[in-house]
C-alpha cells in the first residue's frame, strides 16, 4: 500500500507555494487552524473534477447543493475519501464556484471505447435541478463545468413565465391558455388545458386551490439556453417507447420546455387528461430526421426527462402541419409534467478525436498546461461545451458526446471561461462529424508561447526515526485562473510530492484553489515572482519554520522551488499514528520515489 501523509499547514503553505506570494484570501491563522491527515492509497483514482457555477457568470452559488449519482456505472463513482455520497466542497472566499472531486477506484478498467458513464443530478434551493452525463476515459484529471439556472433569473436564451389559476375540487372550469414566444413568434410554445380537468401529486391523490405555473421556455438556438436543459441533450442512455435502453443518444431539439405547477406547496404530476402542447416552428429550422428544412408532414420524435431515473424517454411521434394562420406547428398531448421537447435523436457513440501535435517544445513529460476547448455548431456556430484538455503530441481526446450535429472546435490559451476571448483563438478544427471516424489534427507551432515559464516543485518531509521515518510527500490537483475571472481551469496534478507546470506568465497574478479529500483552501491575487526570492514558512499550530528558495535558470523561463528538507514536527506524526494506527512494526516505513 502506497501511504502518502498531508497536513494542512504544508498543504496551504508548501504545496500552494508552487506559485507563491504572500497575500491569501484567508489569515494565517484561518488556515493553518488545525492539522488533518490523510492515507493516499492505491485504491483510488481522481480523474475528474466537476466545477459548478451560476449560469449566470459571478452570481453566487447557494451554500448547499447535493448531488446524486445515476446511470449505469453509479457504483464505480466515490466521493475522493472513498464514500458513497458526493460533497460538494464551497468555499466562504470563492462563492461564485464550487468544486466536486470525483473518484473511482483504481481496479476499474476503462478507456475511449470503453468508458465509465454515468450521470449527477444537482440541486439547490431556487434552482432548477439539472442532470448532466460525464465520462470517464483515462486517468488523467481533468475539469468539467456545471452551469446551475436560478429559477427567478434565467440565463439569456431561457425565458420564465409565471402564471395562476383556481383548480376546484371536480376540475377547472375554464379552459386554461399559456404561452410563451422567446420573442420570435414563429418559435411560440402554447400549452392549453381544457374545463373539467383535475390535477393530482405524483402519489395520485386531487389537488385543488390556486394552482402557480412556472414556465420555462428554452431557445433551442443557444448553447447556454440548452446547456441548462434538465437531463441536456447529450446522454449516457435513452429509452425508446417501450422503455427499453437505447444506449448513448443525442437530442436534437426544435422545441423545449419545463412545465411546473404547485398547489399549497404540493407539486402537480399528473391530470385527468392531457394538456395540449404546441410548438409554433420556424420555417428555417433543419429537421434533424431529414437535414432538411422542416416542413408540413414532417415527422418529429416527442420526448421527456423521467426525473426519477435521470434518463431521457421516448414519449411517441408527431406530424408537423399548419395552423389556421398558415404557420408550421408541432402539437402533441402531454399526460404529466416534466422538461419535454420535440425534435430528433441519433444513437450513437462519438469516436475518440486524436490530436497530433508535431510540435517538439510539446511533450507528455514537459511542463503541464491545459487548454480550454470550445465545441460549436457547425450549423449556427453556437457553443455547445467548454472543456479543458491538456494538449501533447500523440494525445486522443473525445471532445464530448455530440451525436446531434456536426460540429468544429476551437482552441484557447485563456484559463477561465468567462475570461475567454473567443473570437481571438489559438486554432480553429475543420467541421467534423461527430459519428465519424478518428478526426486527426495537425497542431504543429500552435500551441507554443515565449511568455510562459516553466515551474518545476518539489514538496517533502519526514518524521523522526521515532515515526519510522515516515515521508511527506503530498498528491493533489490544484486549479486556478487569471485574477479578476469567476471560473476555474486545472494547473496541474502535485504527484508524490512533485509538479510541474508551464501555464503561468512571470509577474502576472493568478488565484488557486485546492478542493480535495477535506482540504478547501484558495489564495488569491498571488503573483508570479519575478526574480528570485525566499519564502518562509511559520506555522502557528506546529512548533517550526522553514524557507523555500525560488530560483530562475539563467535565461529566466524556468523557475525552480525545491522544499524537500522539510522536518515534520513531531506533534503532527503523533497525530497521524493516532488517527490511523500506522507508525509501529511493519506498518510505517518511509517512501521512496518509487512509491
Amino acid at each position: 500500500m502506497n501511504i502518502t501523509l498531508t497536513f494542512r499547514t504544508l498543504a496551504l503553505f508548501a504545496i500552494l507555494s508552487l506559485v507563491l506570494g504572500v497575500q491569501s484570501c484567508s489569515k494565517l491563522e484561518d488556515l493553518a487552524s488545525g492539522t488533518a491527515v490523510y492515507i493516499e492509497t492505491d485504491v483510488l483514482l481522481n480523474p475528474l473534477t466537476i466545477q459548478i457555477v451560476d449560469a449566470n457568470l459571478g452570481t453566487n452559488l447557494p451554500e448547499h447543493i447535493s448531488v446524486e449519482v445515476k446511470g449505469k456505472d453509479k457504483d464505480k463513482i466515490f466521493s475522493v475519501m472513498g464514500e458513497r455520497t458526493l460533497y460538494v466542497d464551497t468555499n466562504r472566499d470563492d462563492e461564485v464556484a464550487a468544486i466536486l472531486p470525483i473518484g473511482i477506484r483504481r481496479i476499474e478498467t476503462f478507456s475511449p471505447e470503453n468508458p465509465i458513464e454515468f450521470t449527477l443530478i444537482f440541486s439547490a434551493e431556487g434552482y432548477m435541478p439539472l442532470a448532466k452525463s460525464f465520462s470517464i476515459e483515462s486517468e488523467t484529471n481533468h475539469i468539467e463545468t456545471v452551469h446551475m439556472l436560478n429559477m427567478n433569473t434565467p440565463v439569456q436564451g431561457v425565458s420564465k413565465k409565471n402564471d395562476d389559476f383556481i383548480a376546484p375540487l371536480g376540475g377547472i372550469h375554464d379552459n386554461i391558455h399559456l404561452n410563451s414566444n422567446m420573442n420570435q413568434e414563429s418559435e411560440m410554445v402554447e400549452v392549453d388545458m381544457k374545463s373539467g380537468t383535475e390535477l393530482y401529486d405524483v402519489s395520485g391523490n386531487r389537488l385543488s386551490g390556486e394552482v402557480s405555473v412556472e414556465l420555462f421556455h428554452y431557445d433551442v438556438h443557444s448553447g447556454k439556453a440548452l446547456d441548462v436543459l434538465p437531463g441536456g441533450i447529450f446522454v449516457s442512455n435513452a429509452r425508446d417507447k417501450q422503455g427499453n435502453s437505447l444506449g448513448a443518444t443525442g437530442l436534437s431539439p426544435l422545441g423545449a420546455i419545463s412545465l411546473d405547477m404547485y398547489v399549497g406547496g404540493k407539486e402537480v404530476s399528473a391530470f385527468s387528461e392531457p394538456i395540449e402542447v404546441t410548438f409554433h416552428l420556424n420555417g428555417d429550422m433543419i429537421n434533424p430526421n431529414t437535414d432538411q428544412k422542416v416542413q408540413e408532414g414532417d415527422i418529429l420524435e416527442v420526448w421527456s426527462f423521467n426525473e426519477t431515473i435521470a434518463e431521457w424517454q421516448q414519449e411517441g411521434d408527431v406530424t408537423v402541419s399548419r395552423n389556421p394562420s398558415g404557420e408550421l406547428v408541432a402539437s402533441y398531448l402531454q399526460p404529466h409534467l416534466s422538461t419535454w421537447i420535440v425534435g430528433g435523436s441519433r444513437g450513437c457513440r462519438a469516436l475518440p478525436t486524436r490530436i497530433n501535435i508535431t510540435n517538439a517544445d510539446i511533450d507528455e513529460n514537459d511542463g503541464e498546461r491545459f487548454y480550454l476547448t470550445g465545441l460549436y455548431r457547425a450549423d449556427n456556430d453556437e457553443l455547445v461545451a467548454m472543456e479543458s484538455f491538456r494538449y501533447f503530441d500523440g494525445e486522443s481526446i473525445r471532445l464530448v458526446r455530440v451525436s446531434a450535429f456536426d460540429c468544429y472546435f476551437k482552441i484557447f490559451e485563456g484559463q477561465a471561461e468567462d475570461c475567454l476571448e473567443e473570437d481571438n483563438p489559438l486554432f480553429t478544427s475543420d467541421v467534423f462529424e461527430t459519428c465519424g471516424d478518428i478526426y486527426d489534427v495537425d497542431l504543429t507551432g500552435v500551441l507554443s508561447s515565449s511568455d510562459f515559464v516553466d515551474i518545476t516543485v518539489e514538496v517533502a518531509g519526514s518524521c523522526t526515526s521515532d515515526f519510522n521515518d515516515l515521508v511527506v510527500k503530498p498528491t493533489l490537483p490544484i486549479l486556478y485562473r487569471p485574477e479578476g475571472c469567476n471560473t476555474w481551469n486545472t494547473l496541474g496534478i502535485l504527484q508524490s510530492g512533485k509538479g510541474n507546470t508551464s501555464a503561468l506568465q512571470k509577474g502576472e497574478f493568478y488565484d488557486f484553489r485546492i478542493s480535495y479529500r477535506g482540504l478547501e483552501r484558495c489564495l488569491l491575487g498571488l503573483q508570479v515572482p519575478v526574480s528570485n526570492t525566499t519564502i518562509d514558512i511559520d506555522s502557528p499550530v506546529y512548533d517550526f519554520q522553514e524557507t523555500i528558495d525560488v530560483v530562475y535558470s539563467a535565461d529566466g523561463k524556468t523557475l525552480t522551488f525545491i522544499y524537500t528538507d522539510i522536518e515534520v514536527p513531531d506533534l503532527a506524526c503523533q497525530e497521524y499514528i493516532d488517527a490511523f494506527g500506522v507508525g509501529g512494526g511493519d506498518n510505517g516505513r518511509p517512501l521512496g520515489d518509487d512509491d
